[in-house]
């Protein structure tokens, strides 16, 4: 009965862990800053490559982030990609 009780509330810090380290819904993200908030390396990458832009330049494409942390290509920043801070959207330079 204790495993249980004790299990059930490890899994629920790891769960409110996870949902606490995505991107805020209608804000942009340099993929630097989307590194920083949470771990979406792979769908940098996955995005780059859909739009024909090379993975190793992710961190300076604006993303924008929808629903569940989920995000979109919004332009690859070619002059680079700026941090608004915290709370406030990024943008290309």
């Amino acid at each position: 009965m204790q495993f249980s009780i004790f299990t059930t509330a490890l899994l629920t810090m790891l769960v409110t862990s996870v949902v606490a380290n995505n991107c805020k819904q209608g804000i942009n993200y340099c993929g630097s800053t989307l590194l920083r908030v949470g771990n979406y390396q792979w769908d940098i990458n996955r995005i780059c490559m859909d739009h024909q832009i090379a993975p190793a330049a992710g961190n300076n494409v604006l993303f924008s982030c929808g629903a569940n942390g989920g995000i979109d290509l919004v332009q690859n920043c070619i002059k680079g990609c700026i941090d608004g801070g915290r709370g406030n959207n990024d943008y290309c330079s």
